[in-house]
């Protein structure tokens, strides 16, 4: 279980902790020197493993690329709900969920890749989505597939 009320700044990030993993709670906008965007992999030498609800809700990030760290396995649900002027969206290969809305109403987003790992996706993910264009699946995902690039 998360302790989220033990819940810890390093820097302008929040982080809530168990024993043996970390979950980013909340941050600020940082780029990296391409324009990416990109989050910490890990905090007091736990791995980050989960982005949490409503984490990055309705930020203003200047960047046209999120990059979700490697070791990553579930993005909560509204995570990144209401993001503006993010176009893409990268996905670790780690990745196990992506909760209920989780990128809801980022309506610069145009292209999002589902690893082979998800196993699970929650209610209306991309709902208010209006630029997205392509949902691909990797082939390789046994739970998921994109025909045409629209997921089914």
């Amino acid at each position: 279980t998360w302790s989220e009320s033990a819940a810890r700044y390093t820097g302008s990030f929040l982080y809530a902790t168990n024993r043996s993993m970390a979950r980013l709670v909340s941050g600020p906008t940082v780029l990296d020197c391409y324009g990416a965007w990109r989050m910490e992999t890990a905090f007091k030498g736990l791995p980050v493993v989960a982005i949490g609800k409503t984490a990055f809700s309705t930020s203003k990030i200047s960047a046209s690329d999120i990059i979700v760290p490697p070791l990553v396995t579930n993005i909560d649900d509204y995570a990144f709900q209401n993001v503006s002027g993010v176009f893409r969206i990268f996905l670790p290969e780690e990745l196990k969920r992506i909760g209920d809305g989780a990128f809801d109403s980022c309506s610069s987003l145009v292209a999002v890749q589902i690893p082979a790992s998800v196993i699970d996706i929650g209610r209306y993910p991309f709902a208010g989505c209006v630029a997205l264009t392509s949902i691909s699946v990797d082939r390789a995902n046994y739970w998921f597939c994109s025909i045409q690039d629209l997921m089914s």
